[in-house]
């Protein structure tokens, strides 16, 4: 190969990596995969289910790819609640996770749920549980003990190697 057909080669592959923001992050992941956290969270936790893969267009918040929201996201579901129940606050029964640009819009993604469930009722700021790390919120429903919530805490401070 000569040295042109070379850097063609090796620009193109530069310009695939950075469109489609494949640099790994924690874990190995691309930091933007939601899909992987969740498919990560279910080998840790058996009662956890990936049920859908957010996209443009079945987003129900109609946020995926708007300014400051989140770029990937996916819901699970835990086995250990009640399918039946209706999904609470935008949380199915088990979670979602919703990734961000970086840990300030997840911060602020989180901070905006927290005065919505305050400002709705005072009982309805238990919703749910919410866990950062780095560009990654961890939403988990509020049905799920505290022991049971932080077993996914845990897992994703595993996969992200934070926490210690």
């Amino acid at each position: 190969m000569g040295v042109r057909p070379a850097l063609i080669l090796a620009s193109l592959v530069m310009l695939v990596v950075s469109v489609t923001g494949c640099s790994p992050g924690p874990g190995g992941m691309g930091a933007g995969d939601a899909q992987a956290i969740v498919d990560q969270i279910a080998q840790q936790i058996p009662t956890a289910h990936k049920t859908v893969v957010v996209t443009a267009e079945n987003d129900p918040n109609g946020l995926l790819g708007t300014r400051d929201a989140y770029t990937s996201k996916t819901e699970f579901i835990d086995t250990r609640l009640d399918q039946g129940v209706d999904v609470v606050r935008g949380v199915p029964a088990g979670g979602t996770v919703e990734v961000f640009a970086d840990e300030t819009k997840a911060a602020a993604r989180r901070d905006y749920l927290r005065g919505a469930a305050q400002a709705a009722a005072a009982g309805a700021a238990a919703a749910e549980y919410d866990y950062i790390s780095g560009p990654i919120l961890l939403r988990i429903s509020h049905s799920l003990s505290p022991t049971q919530a932080a077993e996914y805490q845990a897992a994703l401070n595993k996969i992200t190697g934070a926490g210690g």
